[in-house]
């Protein structure tokens, strides 16, 4: 899968700056590439339409989007560097330091894009009072839109990612005596999925999960929810600013591509509606 990525928008000067609206909280919205033979993952379809689109851009508070590789190895090594920015900005603000720049590297197995014109030139954890962490699967064989409540400690993959890597019953975290991260353990997502879930019952496809499987999308979660943890910990004893959620979409024969791209607006609307207590 080529890389790219779409330009920079120039930073604001400092007056500009000045003007912007802090907005109650900013996305992070990942998807994946293709997986097992399947040349289009419809996740990379609906993150392409959304940078295509910029009236969404403006109105959504979509701060970066990512099309990962589907292998363990690769969605470790990028869900940690957007953690680890994420942190280093919080500390940063919480210095007096103000804002750092943010990156966002690229190799051939990855698609990223940054978008800095809703918010412009500041650094993320400084523009938004709540970051989320939005990732996106496929369940090929799902008839719904899947809120995922949950990720667990262990990685099963039934065939090999696209690194070739297949565990079985393997820990995503050795356990430690501060973690306690034994094979199984359950991550839980911090935000009130049953809650997301009622208001977006106008989409009757829209269940709320316990299983995420025990494959890549799994696995990303589970080192999502265990990140934004550790995060939200650094954070001074101060309400959760960081939050993660996965949703398993089902395939575009099932549910339009038209309409799942408005389900994922929508809830994008009603999880910042929660965190801003705004509902």
């Amino acid at each position: 899968m080529s890389a790219t990525m779409n330009p920079i928008t120039e930073q604001a000067s400092s007056n500009d700056l000045a003007t912007v609206r802090r907005p109650s909280c900013c996305f992070i919205v990942t998807g994946f590439g293709p997986f097992c033979g399947v040349p289009d993952n419809p996740t990379s379809v609906l993150i392409r339409r959304i940078r295509e689109d910029d009236s969404i851009l403006k109105s959504s508070n979509i701060h970066e989007t990512h099309i990962l590789q589907t292998s363990a190895g690769f969605v470790r090594e990028k869900i940690d560097d957007i953690y680890e920015r994420l942190k280093t900005s919080q500390t940063n603000i919480n210095k007096g330091d103000g804002a750092i720049a943010t990156e966002a590297k690229v190799d051939g197995s990855v698609d990223a894009s940054i978008n800095n014109e809703a918010i412009v030139g500041d650094s993320i954890a400084n523009e938004a009072k709540k970051v989320i962490v939005l990732h996106l699967g496929v369940n090929y064989r799902g008839k719904h839109f899947q809120i995922e409540q949950c990720a667990f400690n262990d990685a099963t993959f039934r065939v090999p990612d696209e690194r070739g890597y297949q565990p079985h019953r393997e820990c995503i975290f050795e356990g430690d005596e501060s973690a306690c991260h034994e094979l199984g353990k359950c991550f839980n997502t911090t935000l009130d999925v049953q809650n997301l879930c009622q208001e977006m019952q106008t989409y009757n496809e829209t269940i709320v999960s316990k299983d995420p499987g025990r494959f890549v999308c799994n696995y990303t979660y589970c080192v999502s929810l265990d990140r934004c943890h550790s995060a939200n910990m650094c954070n001074n004893g101060e309400e959760d600013m960081f939050h993660s959620l996965f949703i398993h979409v089902p395939p575009f024969e099932v549910v339009s591509e038209d309409r799942q791209l408005d389900f994922i607006l929508k809830i994008m609307q009603s999880i910042e509606q929660q965190v801003s207590g705004s509902k």
